[in-house]
């Protein structure tokens, strides 16, 4: 506590400023990170898991492959 009573007024904003975003930052939740797998402009694939997402890739890129091919 003898810490914090060594603090100037614009520390004490700065702090409790911090200690505002960190409880926000708490109470939504943790970040989960999205993978887009676009196919065309109009169609697009989200996931969560990179490893679905790398699946539909290849899928997608032995689409056309193919498409090209011919």
């Amino acid at each position: 506590m003898s810490n914090i009573d060594k603090l100037n007024d614009h520390e004490l904003v700065d702090l409790k400023n911090a200690i505002e975003r960190e409880l926000k930052r708490r109470a939504d939740g943790p970040k989960v990170t999205t993978y887009y797998v676009v196919s065309c402009i109009t169609d697009s694939q989200n996931f969560t898991d990179l490893d679905c997402a790398l699946r539909c890739l290849k899928s997608v890129t032995e689409d056309l492959m193919e498409w090209v091919a011919e």
